[in-house]
């Protein structure tokens, strides 16, 4: 009686390993929504950051896609005994790069991007260039959930620049079409 237990588990697996394989072949668009969150807090205030991201891809060859995105980070500030505001603090959009490697339902991927944008918290456009890896856990042929790590170098247009800043987002990605 066990037998077809195992049979039938096996047949699954290797059904859904051939499904997941279908959001990563050229001709596949992709699109993903992802989130940061961050705090910082000390003795005289407390910073709370949220950082949501939309994106849209394309696969050019399998394991290769290449999109576009749009960012906006908001923090909600609080002073000890004093001033509270929520305030979004920058806009953004950008192009990435993201290469996956492996088959099956993990699959580790790096990333590369950069993003042009606006921080209106003291009036600065920024181009930001960003590299890292994560790994994207395929729940169905169409669905996937994605946790990545990247640090980036901004440059500000006064001339000043923000260096190896980490982040970690995050998020769900979706198969649009494909094959």
């Amino acid at each position: 009686m066990q037998q077809p237990k195992i049979l039938t588990c096996l047949v699954i697996l290797l059904l859904g390993t051939q499904l997941a394989h279908a959001q990563f072949q050229k001709g596949t668009f992709v699109a993903g929504a992802q989130a940061s969150f961050g705090m910082s807090k000390n003795d005289q205030f407390t910073n709370v950051y949220f950082t949501p991201t939309v994106s849209g891809g394309y696969m050019l060859v399998d394991n290769l896609e290449l999109g576009v995105r749009a960012t906006a980070s908001a923090r909600h500030f609080s002073r000890t005994g004093g001033d509270r505001f929520t305030e979004i603090t920058s806009y953004s959009t950008g192009i990435y790069g993201h290469y996956y490697f492996g088959k099956g339902k993990l699959r580790p991927f790096v990333i590369a991007g950069v993003d042009y944008g606006y921080r209106n918290t003291d009036d600065l456009n920024f181009v930001d260039f960003r590299a890292g890896g994560g790994l994207l856990y395929q729940v169905n042929s169409r669905l996937g959930l994605t946790l990545e790590h990247t640090v980036s170098h901004s440059r500000f247009s006064n001339g000043t620049s923000n260096t190896n800043f980490f982040g970690t987002r995050l998020g769900l990605r979706f198969r649009i079409g494909g094959k």
